[in-house]
């Protein structure tokens, strides 16, 4: 159940689905183990990956192909999604005149893409810091069926999730005082947040590999 702080100053892992993931898995990390251990929030195909604590879905067509999966997952859906689905843990929508949600009363603003969703919910719940595992923003994933890669060549919807994501990175950073730690190596927010996955040792990683 979603309750405002209700990991106040924990550390929490947002799961992305960015290609980087395969790298980390190939340096040694323990996803298992790092899913059993930490508070994470899943989004997308990171279901493919293990259990997270939360998981999070915004579009109705993705979820309509991977329900099956998706239903097992400690799942919170937006609006548009509880429509199809009315047994689902809907979480109401906020408008698009806020940046961060600050209570689960007011709701959560989705933004673009599931991170963000993702990220708010982070906030919601009092966690710092907020790890970004697998958002890379570059189109490539770690798995298959996800459209065709971009690589670099970011059509401009990616663009305009790119640039949500960090107005509220900056907002969480600057205003709230959250730190917001990027686990990829190749993100394309690593110009505006560190970058440091040495908090992955302790789940296998071997950081001298890199």
């Amino acid at each position: 159940m979603v309750e405002d702080n209700k990991h106040l100053n924990k550390k929490c892992f947002i799961i992305g689905g960015g290609e980087s993931i395969k790298r980390l898995v190939d340096d040694g990390l323990n996803l298992p183990k790092l899913f059993s251990k930490e508070i994470t929030i899943g989004t997308n195909k990171s279901y493919l990956l293990g259990k997270s604590t939360y998981h999070v879905a915004m579009d109705y067509d993705y979820f309509s192909k991977d329900k099956e999966n998706l239903i097992k997952q400690n799942l919170y859906v937006s609006d548009n999604i509880h429509i199809h689905e009315k047994k689902l843990n809907s979480i109401k929508r906020l408008g698009r005149t806020k940046i961060i949600s600050k209570s689960i009363e007011e709701g959560l603003y989705y933004g673009k893409s599931t991170g963000y969703f993702a990220m708010n919910l982070a906030n919601v719940l009092g966690c710092n810091p907020i790890y970004l595992l697998g958002i890379d923003l570059i189109g490539l994933h770690f798995h298959e069926g996800y459209g065709a890669n971009k690589d670099l060549q970011l059509p401009r919807e990616h663009k305009v999730i790119e640039n949500e994501l960090r107005a509220g990175i900056k907002y969480l950073t600057g205003e709230l005082g959250i730190e917001v730690i990027s686990l990829s190596d190749c993100s394309r927010l690593n110009n505006i947040i560190p970058y440091d996955p040495s908090v992955l040792v302790a789940y296998g990683y071997d950081i001298l590999k890199k």
